[in-house]
């Protein structure tokens, strides 16, 4: 959320957020799922950084 604010995206605040253990992510790139550990409340909305890559 710092990083994001500190390139001039906007955030938002999520309304249940994502909290705990067993959150599966896929890396597009490889096509592997990986379980995850997420705490975060607010995410970065799409689009307010148009020259960032996003990975």
């Amino acid at each position: 959320q710092l990083l994001a604010g500190a390139l001039g995206a906007e955030t938002f605040k999520l309304p249940f957020g994502h909290h705990g253990g067993n959150h599966p992510v896929r890396n597009l790139t490889t096509g592997t799922v990986e379980i995850t550990s997420q705490n975060h409340n607010y995410c970065v909305a799409e689009g307010s950084i148009p020259a960032a890559d996003l990975t």
